[in-house]
């Protein structure tokens, strides 16, 4: 039978105590014991809490191709100390036909009162780890009120070593790391960028923090800096979130040029260079001349803007066989000119207005009338319904006669309640669609004030909506209208040439 060997601690200073060759030993003799062929040996040094480890990770693939007849552990927990994970692994174990031995209580039986005492066992487990954490979290809260610092097994603030071991460990101020600390916090107050002070301290062959054997770091990052610039303990302060509480150590930098560099740090992030998205007014009113399909708005080679068609046909399993790449800026400009000289006249918007006000008034009155109908139906169900219920607790009715009648009665509701949300809908959408007058016409008139220089997108996507404005192009020419004045236009929306505009791999033939 082919076997694998899986061992793992908790932390490295178990790891150097042989716990983990104890392991493997006791599981090499299990094996021997039963003539089994050990195929590999797998360790971690992690946490039994967390599920993603190296070494399990590789245990779950040779279970996952049934690689292996049995797997071997020292006790059930070295598996894992996390009540649901375990479960997962043995389930995962048992659908692949490989046993579970522990060293400790032999085979895991795939059986209900096997089940039972793995569970009892992880369950065991978790607690025992819980427990630990507890205990260990008392301690290390004891240790900060007590004003010592916290360093087992971490690696010090940059700036500062660990001197002592245990409980008497304490941080010591390292004078050639510390010179760079003091450097960073210079450059930083008189307005030098973190990407910068990070290439600085790069071109000086300095390592950056966290260079170690489990840690490697080549070069300093402009997050790093920011973490050093944001840490207090440069002034003295070693804070701790998990207790808010802090310990007194040595500072590096006064305590004015920290909160200058600070300060400058909250500048630079307030004046940051935001990317921001192009709106296209146009949105969502572009249609392709040739299919009939939407053109959207995007950018081709970070420089060109355009309404281009992406209609796709289902019928003949390809897009649109002449899309249209209609210059956006050619295309707004155009259509806004044309607006403002053929569309926004007082007058004409005035009686447009009325006229589309007074249809979409007559049309609410309909559909208020029709709601109010499919109200009266939904009441006059409900009141038979009650009826219903009260000859069947009253004897009149059979239970079969009153479920036949109430299926019925549910059915009339459902219908009538349908309809009622349909025209619920319909009133909301007539009362977003009302035309605000005034709002309008102010518009047109600071339109025509001049103003148009200092109009924004998104005033003119309000005027288009109004106005019901549509367009269809070819990517040379735009076909545009204006359905609340029944205004007609032809218009171009080509810039230059098409072959100067589009980049070749973009093109479309």
């Amino acid at each position: 039978m082919k076997a694998v060997v899986y061992a793992r601690v908790s932390s490295e200073e178990q790891g150097n105590n042989f716990s983990i060759p104890s392991q493997i030993a006791a599981c090499h003799r299990y094996a021997t014991d039963r003539n089994w062929h050990i195929v590999a040996e797998l360790t971690d040094t992690m946490s039994g809490a967390v599920l993603d480890r190296p070494g399990l990770r590789k245990l779950r693939d040779l279970i996952a191709v049934r690689a292996v007849d049995a797997v071997i552990v020292y006790s059930l927990d070295r598996l894992s100390r996390n009540v649901a994970h375990m479960l997962l692994l043995r389930d995962e174990l048992y659908s692949a036909n490989i046993e579970l031995h522990a060293v400790t209580r032999g085979q895991s039986a795939d059986t209900a009162e096997g089940r039972l005492f793995d569970t009892i066992e992880s369950a065991f487990a978790e607690y025992e780890r819980l427990k630990i954490k507890a205990q260990s979290m008392r301690g290390r809260r004891a240790k900060v009120q007590s004003g010592n610092v916290l360093g087992h097994g971490a690696i010090p603030p940059y700036g500062y070593r660990y001197v002592g071991h245990g409980r008497e460990r304490t941080l010591e101020v390292d004078e050639i790391e510390a010179a760079w600390v003091r450097k960073i916090f210079t450059w930083s107050a008189t307005g030098v960028s973190l990407r910068s002070v990070a290439a600085r301290l790069d071109a000086a062959g300095v390592l950056p923090p966290g260079n170690t054997r489990h840690c490697p770091a080549r070069h300093w990052s402009h997050a790093t800096i920011r973490n050093i610039l944001r840490n207090s303990v440069y002034i003295g302060t070693q804070y701790y979130p998990a207790f808010k509480m802090s310990v007194s150590v040595p500072a590096l930098v006064d305590e004015s040029l920290w909160r200058e560099a600070n300060a400058r740090l909250d500048e630079n992030k307030r004046n940051a260079c935001q990317v921001v998205k192009r709106i296209y007014p146009l949105r969502g009113r572009v249609r392709c001349a040739s299919c009939n399909g939407p053109c959207h708005g995007n950018r081709i080679g970070h420089r060109y803007a355009y309404y281009v068609c992406q209609s796709y046909d289902r019928q003949a399993s390809r897009q649109c066989a002449r899309k249209a790449y209609a210059n956006a800026e050619r295309l707004e400009a155009e259509v806004w000119q044309w607006v403002q000289e053929h569309v926004l006249d007082e007058e004409r918007l005035i009686t447009a207005i009325d006229q589309a006000n007074a249809s979409e008034a007559h049309q609410r009155a309909e559909l208020e009338r029709e709601r109010a109908a499919f109200a009266r139906q939904v009441a006059e169900v409900e009141q038979r319904i009650a009826r219903l219920i009260e000859a069947f607790t009253t004897g009149v009715l059979s239970l079969d006669d009153f479920t036949a009648f109430k299926r019925r009665f549910d059915e009339q509701k459902a219908g009538a309640q349908q309809e009622l949300a349909r025209v619920d809908r319909m009133l909301a959408d007539d009362a977003a669609r009302r035309i605000d007058r005034e709002g309008l016409l102010a518009t047109a008139r600071a339109v025509r004030a001049s103003l148009t220089a200092g109009i924004m997108p998104e005033d003119q996507m309000r005027v288009y909506a109004a106005l019901d404005v549509q367009v269809v192009t070819d990517g040379v020419t735009a076909h545009v209208t204006a359905s609340l004045t029944g205004d007609v236009g032809v218009l171009s929306c080509q810039a230059w040439p098409l072959s100067r505009t589009i980049p070749r791999r973009h093109r479309v033939y």
